[in-house]
């Protein structure tokens, strides 16, 4: 599941720059010259891992009402 987010290179990925709804991140609060690069990152790797526990979650609950 990890590789669909790309490397934890320096370089910002591309899964960064939009949300799902279609908004700029920065539309968010994590406009990244406002927060600084290290907060950008650190707030990049939460919603990451919290995109992942909420996957999980689901897959979770379809397979216990299955």
């Amino acid at each position: 599941m990890v590789e669909q987010y790309g490397s934890d290179e320096d370089d910002e990925p591309a899964y960064l720059c939009t949300c799902v709804c279609g908004h700029e991140v920065a539309d968010h609060g994590a406009n990244e010259s406002d927060i600084g690069r290290d907060e950008f990152l650190r707030r990049s790797r939460l919603a990451v891992r919290l995109d992942e526990m909420l996957q999980a979650s689901l897959c979770t609950e379809v397979v216990l009402h299955s």
